[in-house]
């Protein structure tokens, strides 16, 4: 990704702005930079920054800076076993080891999958550290992260794209898992729903305003999840309708696909899926 965090697109906009870049057309936003420039928001990479979906979603609102498609995807999350003074202390090292050789079958060649690492809080200096990212190691792949070894209590968040209708992929990762403080494989799914709600109830910034928003499935690494994954579903395209059906759903909860005679349309929305690598970047 070009532009890694929220903050720095609302630098490149207020670059672009102060150079005059909106004198090309003022038309009827009053700002024509809106009118030629919008941004591709994958859910999946701000979730891997580490970003608040909701917060980042209105600073670009707020910014008056226009998202013409969301690519609805959920990253690899992994929380690692925190230490308590329960833990036995021959136990401890084969919990860290186990997990591992779960998170190991995501390590593949054809994708790059950039991995975020969030110490336990009481590895950080201060809080003041924790908010202010300091605690967070940044590695370019996946195997890297695995190399560096993980450390009791870290939240990794891999930007390894897995179906967006799962909460959790220890288990049968069908439902939400009931104790999300418990190690284990999970997804950032919670990030999809934060941004469908902002959608919901946000009205659009002026130069979006006219089009439905544009939801893809961007599920593209079927082809190269691990067997546990993959072993879940009859096919591809069984795992493609339980993902679509799935954000369906999640729209018609939040009142999203409504008729287009009956709401404006900002309130409906189309989607596309992306179901493999064909003509994807292979590093995110």
């Amino acid at each position: 990704c070009a532009l890694e965090k929220t903050a720095d697109v609302l630098s490149l906009w207020q670059d672009l702005r102060a150079g005059g870049l909106h004198r090309i057309d003022t038309g009827d936003s009053g700002d024509g930079s809106l009118l030629h420039l919008g941004l591709c928001y994958d859910v999946c990479h701000q979730a891997v920054m580490f970003e608040d979906i909701s917060e980042s979603l209105l600073l670009l609102r707020e910014a008056k800076i226009p998202i013409f498609k969301y690519q609805i995807s959920s990253a690899l999350r992994v929380l690692w076993p925190a230490p308590t003074k329960a833990d036995d202390p021959e136990e401890s090292p084969h919990r860290l080891a186990d997990l591992e050789a779960r998170l190991a079958p995501f390590c593949e060649k054809r994708y790059l999958h950039q991995t975020s690492v969030r110490e336990a809080i009481q590895a950080a200096n201060s809080p003041e550290d924790a908010e202010s990212g300091s605690a967070i190691r940044f590695f370019l792949d996946l195997d890297q992260a695995l190399a560096d070894g993980a450390r009791r209590g870290e939240e990794w968040r891999v930007h390894f794209h897995v179906p967006v209708h799962l909460d959790r992929l220890d288990s049968s990762g069908e439902t939400d898992a009931p104790h999300k403080d418990e190690a284990g494989l999970y997804t950032t799914r919670r990030g999809i729903e934060e941004a469908l709600s902002f959608l919901a109830d946000a009205t659009p910034c002026p130069a979006s305003a006219k089009s439905k928003p544009v939801l893809e499935v961007e599920t593209y690494t079927w082809e190269v999840l691990p067997e546990s994954v993959r072993s879940r579903y009859g096919d591809l395209p069984q795992a493609i309708v339980q993902e679509v059906a799935w954000l369906e759903q999640s729209l018609q909860e939040r009142q999203m696909l409504q008729d287009s005679d009956q709401t404006g349309p900002e309130k409906n929305s189309s989607l596309s899926t992306a179901a493999d690598g064909t003509g994807t970047k292979s590093a995110d």
